[in-house]
């Protein structure tokens, strides 16, 4: 929970860290100067009742004067508190990036670790607006306990789509491109397929080794909590870019975060009143919203990737194709769907019938043939269709994978069960 004075100071540092980390989970309370402490005491103390999930709460707070607040609180609300003071913007963050990195972490070690985390100490006064520097949220602090991997810990970056190359083949070679120099940050970019979604953190973390798993980016969301997840549509065109540098520790957000629009509401809505708690939503930078943008923006992209294929030529085509599926199932697809799909389609075109080993997960032929055979059956003929506009032949067996981008949800769930 983030406790500061000044009008809209603690949701806008609680909006940002829930934004960069792609969590819903940092609450905040506005402090007032013309409080009497007894006042300040009881609205700090009936939110950090409210937000309380059974571990206590980290109280952030900006004045060192209020360090005592914690346990003046911890004895009336009955919760656990411990506040760290001097709160900013890179103190948000980490708290939140190191809550996150294990659950397993106590409120004791994740306040004791923050109090030598310092980005801007005495001597670096004069460079404290270089928020670029790579070592802003990472090289102030010494590692307290083992809980907390080392910054020098290698890493890696999990790319993900149904099949675990194709589009998450290409995702990674994205992520090359907009962010250089992973290799001598020792950062690995790992493609995985669909089954990622039926295993749980432990297994990933024994796949990936003695790692840190920095994010999951990909067509498809596999729902491990621990891990931040950064969707396509997002790392193409929104602030998925940005999270991405944030949570490898290399920079803060683009500027246009510091004031999201989805922020002004909450602002507006008295902090001690008893209504739900502030919970701040995750804002985004403004998205594409209409398709013919994001036709053109896929086209763009994968013009500058793609070795055989036109995408200027293939695009039109493809979303031809995801046309004919949506009015053979009767309904129209989201961005993110949309997304996924013309992407999947356009590496299906690039690789042609050239790719040896399995097309389609034992996971998605078995959720797909028992639940989706309409949507089968309709993508079947669909991608016939395309086959034919190209006057080359594509895998049938891909069919299986454009129904499990459509229906990616239902798949995730009936895993889950």
């Amino acid at each position: 929970m983030v406790a500061a004075h000044g009008h809209g100071i603690a949701s806008g540092l609680a909006e940002l860290a829930n934004t960069l980390v792609g969590v819903n989970s940092v609450r905040w309370v506005e402090l007032s100067l013309e409080q009497s402490p007894e006042e300040l005491l009881g609205q700090v103390a009936h939110w950090v009742r409210t937000a309380d999930q059974g571990g206590g709460v980290l109280l952030l707070v900006d004045f060192a004067s209020l360090l005592p607040l914690g346990e003046l609180v911890m004895r009336q609300a009955g919760v656990q508190v411990h506040t760290v003071s001097g709160v900013c913007a890179p103190l948000v963050v980490e708290a939140v990036r190191r809550a996150q990195r294990s659950k397993m972490v106590t409120l004791d070690q994740l306040a004791a670790s923050l109090t030598l985390f310092h980005p801007e100490d005495e001597t670096g006064k004069a460079n404290a607006h270089s928020l670029t520097q790579r070592n802003i949220l990472s090289d102030g602090y010494q590692e307290k306990d083992a809980q907390f991997p080392a910054v020098a810990r290698s890493r890696v970056i999990l790319s993900v789509c149904l099949t675990g190359f194709g589009s998450a083949a290409k995702i990674a070679e994205l992520i090359e491109e907009h962010l250089p120099g992973l290799r001598e940050q020792e950062v690995e970019i790992i493609c995985m397929d669909i089954n990622l979604s039926g295993k749980t953190e432990e297994d990933v973390q024994r796949l990936v080794g003695n790692r840190h798993v920095v994010a999951i980016v990909g067509t498809i969301n596999p729902h491990l909590e621990s891990y931040p997840f950064i969707a396509l549509t997002d790392f193409l065109f929104g602030d998925g870019i940005a999270r991405l540098r944030t949570l490898l520790g290399e920079t803060l957000i683009d500027p246009a975060l510091l004031h999201p629009s989805s922020a002004v509401g909450q602002r507006d809505v008295p902090s001690s009143s008893d209504t739900d708690p502030p919970l701040l939503t995750t804002g985004a930078t403004p998205r594409l919203t209409q398709r013919s943008e994001l036709v053109r923006e896929i086209t763009h992209t994968l013009s500058q990737s793609l070795l055989f294929l036109n995408p200027a030529r293939a695009m039109p085509l493809i979303d031809h194709m995801i046309e004919l599926i949506e009015v053979e199932v009767g309904e129209t697809f989201d961005i993110d769907v949309l997304a996924g799909l013309m992407l999947h389609l356009a590496c299906i075109l690039e690789r042609g019938i050239q790719h040896k080993g399995v097309l389609v997960s034992e996971t998605v032929r078995t959720q797909v043939g028992q639940q989706f055979p309409r949507e089968l059956s309709i993508c079947r003929r669909a991608l016939q269709v395309l086959s034919t506009q190209i006057a080359r032949p594509l895998p049938d067996e891909e069919a299986y994978n454009i129904v499990g981008i459509l229906r990616q949800v239902d798949i995730f769930i009936s895993n889950s069960l």
